[in-house]
């Protein structure tokens, strides 16, 4: 039986990596269905992703789907510069050799922010 991971919410903890393993083990203890997931993931949970779900669940007083309740986990914890560099990567996308799916001013603004983060959050800004 494998070991269910716990996720914190600390800034050196990836999120997604949580979200991911808590899946395999899931299925890995014979847990198949993605509502026992759900119900399951709030015991894993502690410090300030704990008070992240306890919050969530005062505005959310439906029933979450595995879908759901992650997606607003990862959203909530994944740190700004990977959703930044996100962002920018999907203004960029490009189609075929050199031609951009779409000509967005804000893109001119995901380039500086990649300059001012130190990081080239975008590969071949110049298209």
């Amino acid at each position: 039986m494998g070991k269910l991971p716990v996720f914190y919410g600390r800034e050196n903890e990836d999120v997604e990596a949580f979200v991911r393993d808590f899946k395999r083990a899931c299925i890995g203890n014979n847990e198949r269905k993605k509502v026992e997931w759900a119900m399951l993931l709030p015991d894993f949970l502690e410090d300030s992703a704990l008070k992240w779900y306890q919050e969530y669940k005062r505005e959310h007083v439906e029933e979450d789907t595995w879908e759901t309740l992650t997606e607003s986990l990862i959203e909530n914890f994944l740190p700004n510069e990977s959703y930044e560099k996100l962002m920018c990567e999907v203004t960029f996308l490009k189609q075929g050799e050199n031609k951009k799916v779409m000509t967005n001013p804000a893109a001119h603004a995901c380039e500086f922010l990649a300059l001012e983060l130190g990081s080239k959050a975008v590969k071949d800004v110049g298209g």
